[in-house]
């Protein structure tokens, strides 16, 4: 079992996978950074944004069942799978 070569081709897989998503994070960042200097968002319609996405978000956690003293719980089990 120490041996098995599908452990290593799901490692690769996986850092593969990262980099890949590392990529794509990057260029959404890019293209809203480029974006804002094409088309500068007044502050007014930064807080509507930002009050819009906060209510969205409040509704997916509700949906889950996710109350507020769950999150830290919830982004420590995150950061540490994805540490793994």
């Amino acid at each position: 079992m120490g041996n098995d070569p599908t452990v290593g081709v799901y490692g690769r897989y996986r850092d593969q996978r990262d980099r890949d998503e590392d990529r794509w994070i990057m260029g959404i960042i890019e293209e809203a950074k480029a974006e804002q200097e094409r088309n500068p968002m007044s502050t007014e319609r930064m807080l509507k944004e930002s009050d819009r996405l906060s209510r969205h978000g409040a509704r997916q956690a509700r949906k889950l069942g996710i109350k507020p003293q769950d999150i830290d719980r919830i982004v420590h089990d995150y950061r540490a799978r994805k540490q793994a």
